[in-house]
């Protein structure tokens, strides 16, 4: 990837008593130390966490609702419930495998 640099200018990045300085003179080119490859790697790594997430999501209105739906004691509802609204993936896993046949 290349791109051309408008205008000088200085970038410091400061950091646990570490600086580093980068100068960026106008004209020059600057070259992406990261191949192409990769970007594409980290699009498609979004792409995948988009995804999971969207999973979650499916699963923990899932449980919500089956929870809601079911003829059980106000107290058990509200205990899945907050179980649930805690930890979303692991207490709707959780719920799933324990919750949902007691």
């Amino acid at each position: 990837m290349r791109f051309d640099a408008p205008a000088s200018f200085t970038v410091v990045f400061t950091c646990a008593q570490v600086t580093i300085t980068v100068i960026v003179e106008c004209g020059q080119p600057v070259v992406s130390p990261l191949p192409e490859s990769f970007l594409q790697g980290v699009h498609a790594m979004g792409l995948l966490w988009l995804l999971i997430s969207i999973a979650e999501l499916i699963l923990f209105i899932y449980c919500i609702i089956d929870i809601i739906g079911k003829a059980k004691s106000t107290g058990w509802k509200v205990l899945w419930v907050v179980v649930i609204l805690i930890f979303p993936v692991i207490g709707s896993i959780v719920y799933i495998l324990l919750g949902k046949n007691s």
